[in-house]
């Protein structure tokens, strides 16, 4: 890092992120202009992955593709969510979110101590990654990346369940970030291999305390300047969140057709994988998919590795006790239970919980237990189901349909008395 020029003081960090707080402006868009949500299309994918590439060429940290796009193997699998700001039907802002998984994230490669720093304090954790604004909306007061940003932090806490958001940025940006958001710089200033050698620098936030934080840190700006107000209060109409079982953390988008399209065809992503990474995206969706027609990842052998995230209050029910824990994640062969309770390694007994209407008593073995060795999950319990459930992935990703309808038609049959009610009183 540069030191200050002689004879001048640096301004403390505590004054540069007061003043960053002081001089935001918040602007809220239109809905009848802006939307923000999931891209799931392949026409919306390949606009963010365009956005992102000639936003990362312009910054000199990428060079640039034939194709004209960014992609990497993060997302390529269901751990990614990639979210995209439209303004009139076009794509000009895009950001991701990378769930924690086996295969860690892009920062690993440059931050792996401080990454694991955290792991092992059994954060559920979270990178966010990739934001990039159209060129030309990047001079419009933070009308594109503000409804990103707000999109991500509430996406993180409500439907992805994460503790602890983690970011790479440039050294320029750490005090925007820590003082609008409270991150707090890790380690040293590196050279990001990720982003062609880019100086970059190591952030974290801890999500439980946000809002605290800022309900008392901005509890005496104008709404101009709040942005407590602006993310935890405001209502946002551009906002779009996903309908889907509340019991997982990830959202599926990618289909054997968006594979192959991006990773192979418009891309080497697939053909520079290692054979873990493609056995990895194998069993993330060959339990819907014929991948078979997926280059390189169809011949590839299914990663037993591979986990569905969840966040199911589950119970352990041996014959002599009763233990409260979490299911962390699932697959149609086990699960891992969170606990803080000890339970003795190899026992047998039944894993109870429900998932949307429907009651599971499944008997289990504990395979394994996990104090702090295995990074990536809290302390507990692996779980064998004595016996194969596959339908439990599927309740899992798809949900109950028929749920899910007599939920939207509730939904509209709420809509509908509002409106009934507006009418009658405006009449």
């Amino acid at each position: 890092m540069s030191e200050a020029p002689i004879g001048r003081k640096e301004i403390p960090m505590p004054v540069r992120e007061a003043g960053m707080r002081r001089t935001l402006r918040i602007t809220p868009v239109s809905k009848d202009d802006y939307w923000i949500g999931i891209a799931r299309t392949q026409e919306d994918l390949r606009a963010a992955f365009s956005v992102l590439h000639d936003s990362y060429v312009g910054q000199g940290i990428m060079d640039p593709h034939p194709s004209g796009l960014r992609c990497n193997l993060y997302q390529a699998l269901p751990y990614t969510t990639t979210v995209i700001a439209k303004y009139r039907g076009r794509v000009v802002g895009t950001l991701a979110l990378i769930k924690d998984s086996p295969l860690g994230f892009p920062s690993d490669k440059s931050f792996k101590k401080e990454n694991d720093f955290y792991r092992q304090k059994n954060y559920r954790m979270a990178e966010a990654s990739a934001l990039a604004v159209h060129k030309d909306f990047r001079g419009y007061g933070h009308q594109v990346s503000l409804p990103l940003m707000k999109y991500l932090i509430l996406y993180a806490i409500r439907h992805m369940d994460v503790t602890m958001l983690i970011a790479t940025v440039h050294p320029r940006s750490r005090d925007f970030y820590g003082g609008l958001l409270n991150f707090h710089q890790n380690g040293e200033i590196v050279k990001y291999t990720f982003a062609k050698g880019a100086l970059a620098t190591h952030l974290t936030m801890d999500t439980r305390s946000l809002e605290s934080w800022m309900e008392k840190t901005y509890r005496d700006l104008p709404v101009s300047s709040n942005f407590h107000w602006y993310i935890f209060e405001f209502d946002d109409p551009v906002l779009n969140f996903p309908e889907r079982p509340k019991e997982t953390a990830l959202d599926f988008v990618m289909t054997p057709e968006l594979l192959r399209y991006f990773f192979v065809e418009q891309t080497d992503v697939f053909k520079a994988a290692a054979p873990n990474e493609l056995g990895s995206v194998h069993a993330a969706y060959s339990p819907f998919f014929d991948l078979s027609r997926v280059p390189f990842v169809g011949q590839a052998l299914p990663n037993k590795d591979f986990r569905y995230m969840t966040r199911i209050p589950a119970v352990w029910m041996t014959e002599s006790r009763v233990v409260l824990g979490t299911i962390y994640d699932l697959t149609g062969g086990g699960a891992f239970f969170s606990t803080e309770e000890n339970v003795p390694d190899g026992g047998k007994g039944e894993l109870v919980f429900n998932m949307g209407s429907r009651l599971f008593r499944i008997s289990s073995q504990i395979a394994w237990a996990n104090g702090l060795s295995r990074l990536h999950y809290p302390r507990g319990y692996g779980m064998r189901f004595l016996g194969s459930r596959p339908e439990l992935v599927n309740l899992l990703v798809i949900g109950d349909q028929d749920e899910l309808h007599e939920a939207r038609q509730a939904e509209v049959i709420s809509l509908d008395v509002a409106r009934e009610a507006r009418r009658k009183k405006i009449a």
